[in-house]
């Protein structure tokens, strides 16, 4: 888009066609910009953001569920006007967040493998000052993986961060699991590795509101024996960083977070006072349908289709990568261990949230072999 506007103002040639084929350039930019793979996700997120403010119906879930299924649409369209306008516009927001990851996750893994280079910055390592092969930028494949897993959290949260009226919590639980199980297991994996990358940013986040917390109770001048009861100072926000929670609080609402959509996670994210830090953090009340419970009731049985990969993709030199299909660090890992699902406690299993971690699910071949990874252990 920065290059369409720059040709527009430079050139009244490139403007005068515009003008003319508006709805074919811009269609063909969107395609280009969250990239075929990832189009098809985009516009079943961008059509279900408008029932975030009102109740889900179980024939909408049932309809997007059986479309998140479809992963062969991948011939280019033209996308009507208004609906590029709206997508372009939401791009922002996942553009947002892959900036932030790769700037948060690279250096993860340079501080392990190069430690003699861990005391330089994370945006000194990501724009290469501190190691070249740490510093290259996304490439296609890569993009499309991490723009993938933003937006199926965003279709996520969309379809199941209410409970409709007509629907028991358990009914709901049991479509989110299905959603979830729609998905093939490397996707899953890349949904994983951005949701704990959200979680340690979000911890983040409401550590620096706890400080704020802590100021403000200095600067009141608290008693030194507090009250109980109706007199007592503290309100529910005071409560919810309360040791007397053992951070339970905090971990339903982090949880719950995750369904609140790109846009609003940024407004938390890129909150800069205390002031707008505490608009931001929003209802402290657990969320009726959290994502983790949804991990909690995938089932560590596999079906036929999930069998474990050999490994031989590592060890294959002309490796091609395939945003429609896993990279080599998914062979890899499952070499040295179990198959993810085959643990009981899938999500947050210790075999593989190192992994996920510095989101080993969204590099492509190349990085992978030129920081070593695939020969490490």
């Amino acid at each position: 888009m920065k290059t369409l506007f720059a040709l527009l103002r430079a050139s009244p040639r490139y403007l005068q066609v515009y003008r003319t084929s508006k709805q074919t350039v811009l269609s063909h930019i969107t395609w280009n910009q969250i990239t075929p793979v990832v189009v098809p996700i985009a516009l079943a997120a961008l059509q279900q953001q408008e029932h975030r403010a009102t109740q889900n119906n179980h024939g909408t879930l049932c309809e997007t569920l059986e479309n998140a299924r479809q992963t062969t649409m991948r011939k280019s369209y033209e996308i009507p006007l208004e609906t590029s306008r709206m997508l372009l516009q939401f791009h922002e927001n996942v553009e947002f967040f892959i900036s932030d990851f790769v700037v948060s996750r690279l250096p993860i893994i340079e501080n392990y493998l190069y430690p003699e280079t861990s005391h330089l910055s994370t945006k000194a390592s990501w724009y290469g000052a501190a190691s070249p092969k740490i510093g290259r930028a996304l490439s296609q494949t890569e993009y499309s993986r991490l723009a993938r897993a933003f937006y199926h959290l965003e279709l996520y949260g969309s379809l199941f961060s209410r409970l409709d009226a007509e629907e028991d919590d358990t009914s709901v639980s049991e479509q989110s699991c299905d959603f979830l199980q729609s998905l093939k297991d490397w996707e899953l994996e890349e949904l994983l590795c951005v949701r704990d990358y959200l979680i340690e940013r979000l911890t983040e986040y409401l550590n620096q509101v706890e400080d704020d917390f802590m100021q403000g109770f200095l600067e009141d001048e608290p008693h030194i024996i507090e009250t109980a009861g109706p007199d007592s100072r503290w309100n529910n926000v005071d409560w919810f960083f309360s040791d007397d929670a053992h951070g339970q609080f905090q971990e339903g609402w982090l949880q719950g977070c995750l369904s609140r959509g790109l846009e609003e996670i940024r407004a938390i994210l890129t909150a800069d006072t205390s002031e707008a830090r505490f608009d931001a953090l929003g209802s402290t009340d657990l969320a009726p349908n959290p994502f983790g419970r949804a991990l909690e009731a995938l089932p560590t049985k596999l079906s036929p289709w999930r069998t474990c990969c050999s490994g031989n993709d590592c060890k294959n030199a002309k490796y091609i990568d395939d945003a429609e299909k896993h990279n080599a660090a998914w062979s890899w890992a499952i070499k040295g261990r179990r198959h993810p699902r085959s643990f009981p406690d899938y999500a947050n299993n210790p075999s593989y949230t190192g992994l996920r971690r510095w989101g080993y699910m969204i590099w492509d071949y190349e990085r992978l072999e030129s920081l070593g990874i695939l020969s490490q252990e």
